[in-house]
């Protein structure tokens, strides 16, 4: 878990709508939360409280209850599990149940985030309850951005009421102070920060919170490097683009382009809109006309980037309809992703709610371009494959 973090993990497996069950180990400490369709159906933890304890605990049942339908459940051999007693018994409703768990679970993976050391592990397709008798699954899974955005949110309170007053990052990445803080290869972040930024900004930041911010970016530029080299399929390249852009943006949606067309392929951050529509279905929904009037558009037939606020227009104000909010306040950057010199992805990307601004966008072009060298990588070792001719 030093290598690899669990919200990494977690993204991963959403990202790439996996099923399967992930089981951490740190000290004492153990968890499991299962994922079906890259969405948290359940979370366990070990020191902690059970699911039925907290319901005992915050009075939604009582402990005697609990306990009696326990004893129901074991006389009866298998014939019933915690669900159906609990809801048919008429001691909760199907929708209080659920209610119960996703807050349970919240917390559950919110503590599990927090651990940085220790390993994991993850068997595919295994979504199986280890105890049906004392634990519930959701119905309708948990969201990963969403709980991962609320962990952060109670993170950041956390570590502020500890003592940190850092607003872009958790907590400083290096005990070092901010002036003598570097990167491994030794440039200066002060200097780094002026030259991404084109010599503006740093001057009016707080200093601690730009150069801890930076540093948190560089590092996870350098490790997400690293696993780009090692990548074989175009859709690992894809999440790992999709991971990166989720350290600068709040959300974002990855189009590709493909005809005469770009279509909403994957996302992060994406809440349930309007009816509860799953936000991957929504985004998979939005097909954009090349020939629109739209920034997506205009950034996959011109091959730049654009940054800044989102323009007014049809096709920009559709996008926001349909992952949520308006444009007036959000700050937006669109990517283009350039294979054997033809646009193949858009990496759409902004700072919802608004007002929070966007750091970091320079490195994420860079890491776009090396991205595209390595897609044309890939295509070229499947033309050599094809040829029956080994690469060098």
């Amino acid at each position: 878990m030093s290598d690899f973090a669990l919200t990494d993990i977690l993204q991963i497996l959403a990202l790439s709508r996996k099923t399967g069950t992930l089981s951490l180990e740190s000290g004492s400490v153990k968890g499991r939360v299962i994922i079906e369709q890259g969405k948290i159906s359940h979370a366990w933890m070990r020191p902690g409280e059970s699911f039925v304890e907290n319901l005992a605990r915050r009075s939604v049942v009582r402990a005697d209850l609990l306990e009696k339908l326990h004893r129901i459940a074991v006389d009866a051999n298998g014939v019933w599990t915690f669900r159906s007693l609990i809801v048919e018994s008429g001691i909760l409703g199907e929708g209080a149940l659920e209610r119960a768990a996703e807050m349970y679970f919240r917390g559950v993976v919110g503590r599990l985030v927090a651990t940085e050391k220790g390993k994991f592990g993850i068997i595919l397709n295994e979504c199986n309850l280890v105890d049906s008798l004392r634990e519930v699954k959701l119905s309708t899974g948990l969201d990963v951005g969403e709980v991962l955005l609320e962990s952060a949110k109670y993170q950041d309170e956390a570590y502020k009421d500890a003592g940190w007053e850092n607003k872009a990052v958790a907590r400083p990445l290096s005990p070092r102070p901010p002036e003598e803080s570097q990167s491994e290869s030794g440039v200066n972040l002060k200097d780094f920060i002026l030259s991404i930024n084109d010599g503006k900004g740093a001057e009016d930041a707080d200093v601690n919170e730009v150069v801890t911010s930076a540093s948190f970016r560089l590092s996870r530029l350098t490790s997400l490097l690293s696993e780009l080299r090692s990548q074989y399929a175009e859709s690992e390249l894809s999440l790992l683009l999709l991971r990166y852009a989720s350290e600068i943006a709040s959300r974002g949606v990855l189009f590709l382009v493909a005809e005469n067309e770009a279509r909403g392929f994957g996302q992060f951050g994406v809440g349930r809109i309007g009816n509860g529509k799953n936000p991957d279905q929504v985004v998979r929904g939005i097909h954009i006309p090349l020939n629109a009037e739209c920034v997506i558009s205009k950034v996959a037939k011109s091959g730049q980037s654009y940054i800044g606020k989102m323009p007014a227009g049809y096709w920009n104000a559709e996008i926001l309809a349909r992952i949520g909010g308006t444009g007036e306040h959000i700050s937006m950057f669109a990517v283009p992703l350039v294979c054997n010199g033809q646009v193949s992805y858009v990496i759409y990307g902004d700072d919802f709610p608004g007002r929070g601004g966007l750091s970091g966008v320079s490195e994420l072009i860079a890491f776009v371009n090396l991205t595209g060298i390595a897609l044309e990588k890939l295509a070229l070792e499947r033309i050599m494959s094809e040829r029956g001719v080994a690469m060098p």
